[in-house]
Formats: C-alpha cells, sequence, structure tokens
C-alpha cells in the first residue's frame, strides 16, 4: 500500500535500506583507534562517544588500518538498495520516469553515482545526482515533486554514503571534529519510490 503525501505532492510507492557488514559497537570502534592512535585518542573519543548516544554503527572500512577502500562500495549498496525497492513496488526498472541519487561520497567525481547505478541496472532513462549530506535527500524530494506533476510514472530517489573511509585512522588527521564524525557516522543506502499524489486513499 502506498503512502499519500500532502495534496498536490506524492504517493510513497516504496521505500528501502542497505546497512553494510556486521554492525560495529561503540567498543569495537575505540579499540580500533586505541590501536592505531594510541590510549589518549581512544579516551577522548570515548567521552565524546558518552555525549553524543551513538552505541552502534554500520561501516565499509576496515578498522584495522589507517586508511581503507569501501567494502562493499557505494554503487553495490546503491544497486542492491534500489532492487529491493523495486520488488516492493513492482516495477522494473525501465518503467521508472528518472533516476534522482544524492550523495557526499561518490563513489567517483565522475561520472557521479547515478551513472553508475543507471549503467549497471541497464536503466535508459534519464537520471541526477545532487552532491549533498543531510539536505540531500529534501531536494531530491522536491525535484520529484516537480516531475511527478507533469508525468504519470514513478521516480526512484537512491541516497549513499560511505563516508568512513574518509577518516584516517593516524594521529596527524586526528581533530575533534574528526573525532566526533568518527564516533557518529556511519555508512548505508535507501532508497524510495515516488509516483504522483492520487484522489482519496493511495493504494
Amino acid at each position: 500500500m502506498g503512502v499519500k503525501f500532502a495534496k498536490n505532492g506524492l504517493t510513497l510507492l516504496s521505500s528501502a535500506y542497505v546497512l553494510p557488514n556486521e554492525v560495529v559497537s561503540n567498543q569495537e570502534l575505540l579499540e580500533a583507534l586505541g590501536q592505531l592512535c594510541g590510549p589518549l585518542a581512544k579516551r577522548k573519543a570515548k567521552s565524546i562517544a558518552k555525549r553524543l548516544g551513538v552505541e552502534s554503527r554500520h561501516l565499509v572500512r576496515d578498522l584495522t588500518s589507517a586508511k581503507s577502500q569501501p567494502s562493499p562500495n557505494s554503487i553495490v549498496l546503491g544497486v542492491d538498495v534500489l532492487n529491493q525497492a523495486l520488488v516492493q513496488a513492482g516495477l522494473d526498472i525501465n518503467e521508472l520516469e528518472y533516476l534522482l541519487s544524492h550523495t557526499c561520497t561518490p563513489h567517483t567525481q565522475v561520472p557521479p553515482n547515478a551513472a553508475w547505478l543507471a549503467d549497471e541496472l541497464h536503466f535508459q532513462g534519464p537520471y541526477l545526482e545532487l552532491r549533498q549530506a543531510c539536505t540531500g535527500f529534501a531536494n531530491a524530494l522536491q525535484i520529484a515533486s516537480t516531475f511527478c506533476t507533469t508525468d504519470e510514472a514513478p521516480v526512484a530517489i537512491v541516497g549513499t554514503e560511505t563516508g568512513s573511509v574518509y577518516f584516517e585512522i593516524a594521529k596527524a588527521f586526528l581533530t575533534t571534529e574528526q573525532l566526533v564524525n568518527y564516533v557518529q557516522m556511519g555508512d548505508g543506502a535507501g532508497a524510495v519510490i515516488l509516483g504522483p499524489a492520487k484522489e482519496g486513499r493511495a493504494s
């Protein structure tokens, strides 16, 4: 069953999310920091984590080395989450009118994640990517709303973040701001498929 948004807005046809790998606890995260950066960094991060209240997260990075490549990468996450959303909506990828993506941790600067996703899924329609973090989904929603007022076809929005690999677990990299990022943020992907709002109850 779809969920109807405000009048003249959108209908949510499906939603999905993907969290990579096993859950990482604060203890595991802090142990890794202590091993690579020493006890002082570990104590400081522990104090920050206690104030933030975040107790676990999922990561695409290897915590045993200072630098890491994402595994899985953002394209694998994006393909997985979009396929789940398509199955829930009962749609084929090429029934979409438009594919929108947003991220501030792209797989490559050029081409954008949207192009990688379109290629992997053999999507033949147009796509667009926003390079934004917290506001990315909100802005993509506004764009989707405009598309859906002029066309009856559904639109997909896919968001992926793999920012943990941008954190170098090394003393020279550490600042208070980076330690906040380290203990607060996680990786993952989410997707929604939207259609035009219908009169009465959405279904």
